[in-house]
């Protein structure tokens, strides 16, 4: 099972900053708006869990759960 995070049809509107990626709403009113820092995606850009580069194994996953729930 894979999660498509942002598609190929979202990539046109999503921006990338140096820790995310923002997808911004559809509204005209919202369409000249800018995100200070981000830039564009490229066309054909798609974020999915299928095309991960990174892999956590159990004790790593283990230990972000013990993190977060000290936090």
């Amino acid at each position: 099972i894979h999660e498509v995070l942002i598609s190929d049809d979202e990539v046109r509107t999503a921006i990338e900053t140096d820790d995310m990626y923002i997808i911004p709403p559809v509204h005209p009113w919202w369409r000249d708006w800018k995100w200070e820092g981000g830039k564009s995606l490229k066309e054909g850009f798609v974020y999915s869990s299928d095309a991960n580069s990174r892999w956590l194994d159990a004790e790593q996953l283990k230990t972000m759960i013990k993190d977060y729930e000290l936090s």
